[in-house]
């Protein structure tokens, strides 16, 4: 049975060392090399964490393939076969939605078959047109179409967005530090006004800011200021508009207290007998090290739940890093209504960067609630 393994250290790409890469053993504990060329191709365009995912979807795959004895010639894999395949996931995993674990599963598996035939390594395997095994179409956005991974349409689920206030609350409730806690006040502001996820807080470089000067400037014009971001959830590069006293608040960090962590990292790796290379991104933990989206997300969580402790909140007041994000969308279409902008939806989904009105649909659930604020 195929098993994923993942990196501790790797050189990709010709970059600096990769922790966590993933790697696919078959039973005999030899590289699976077929999905290593689809790992390193993929990863050229996503994110790390994503290419996790679909690592975990293919072993589960592959391995299917190896109890059946056909992990190397694929002759067994038809539509028939994929169905199979399906029922099996949704008979054995254990999450709720097991239907939509099972069309996500069923997802990578199709666009790693596509690659295998459009890389030449199999033919006739999956394609448009009868003669191919797997028979597929693609959509207008050019993403696979097969008839495995439709999936039934259901109501979401209301969200009680973040209100301001209760965003505010939780400040006071983050870390002791003042420089800690200055440092967690900024990363909300950017989800709270930016509509940033946590990923793309954590990995926000000084280079993706417009500087001081620039600010200031259209501070004073009264236009609009822009930010970088260089990692999204897609994979795609945006630029984005941002608050202007958010952007100052930055630099005033930046240029005051962030050296004080450069410090800390510096001692840190000279006591190690280690070089210390200072990172590009802006915001630093207690190490002088990049913030990762978890422990950011579980900052958050941690001050949501002592807001709780002294009353301040109570648990159906939530407030999460995500919704954080839901915040700033709510926020974003309630202005534009305001404005009277047609098509305001269209416009938040640009700003917001979702794919799809559909996607954007869950973070409008407070838009006409006046008590919104």
């Amino acid at each position: 049975m195929a098993y994923l393994k993942y990196t501790t250290s790797a050189k990709v790409y010709g970059s600096d060392s990769v922790e966590g890469f993933p790697l696919i053993l078959t039973e005999n504990k030899n590289v699976h090399f077929l999905s290593l060329h689809y790992f390193l191709d993929k990863g050229k365009s996503v994110e790390l964490s994503s290419l996790k995912t679909y690592a975990q979807h293919l072993v589960d795959f592959l391995s299917q393939l190896e109890i059946d004895g056909d992990l190397e010639s694929m002759l067994l894999v038809d539509d028939d076969y994929l169905a199979e395949y399906k029922q099996s996931i949704i008979d054995r995993v254990e999450y709720t939605n097991k239907e939509s674990y099972a069309v996500s599963v069923l997802r990578s598996v199709l666009n790693y078959l596509f690659w295998l035939e459009t890389n030449g390594y199999f033919y006739n395997l999956i394609g448009e047109t009868p003669e191919y095994k797997v028979r597929i179409s693609f959509d207008r956005k050019s993403k696979i179409k097969h008839p495995l991974t439709k999936k039934n349409k259901v109501k979401h689920k209301t969200i009680i967005v973040p209100r301001s206030d209760w965003i505010e609350r939780i400040i006071k409730f983050g870390p002791k530090d003042e420089l800690a806690n200055s440092i967690f006040e900024l990363m909300v502001g950017y989800g709270k006004v930016g509509g940033l996820r946590a990923k793309e807080i954590c990995h926000l470089k000084i280079s993706d800011l417009p500087g001081r000067e620039t600010v200031e400037k259209k501070l004073a014009e009264e236009e609009n200021v822009y930010l970088h971001l260089g990692t999204t959830k897609g994979g795609k590069e945006a630029d984005i508009p941002v608050s202007h006293s958010l952007l100052l608040k930055t630099w005033d960090y930046i240029e005051l207290f962030r050296p004080y962590r450069v410090n800390v990292g510096q001692k840190k790796a000279r006591k190690q007998y280690k070089a210390y290379k200072e990172p590009l991104y802006v915001f630093l933990n207690v190490n002088g090290d990049m913030f990762s989206s978890k422990g950011f997300s579980n900052s958050v969580r941690r001050a949501f739940l002592k807001a709780v402790e002294f009353g301040d909140l109570t648990e159906d007041e939530r407030v999460w890093t995500h919704g954080l994000r839901h915040h700033a969308i709510t926020k974003l279409l309630r202005a534009l209504d305001a404005a009277g902008v047609r098509r305001a939806e269209a416009v938040a989904r640009t700003v917001s960067r979702h794919a799809s009105d559909d996607t954007l649909e869950p973070y409008t659930s407070a838009r006409y609630d006046e008590s919104f604020k």
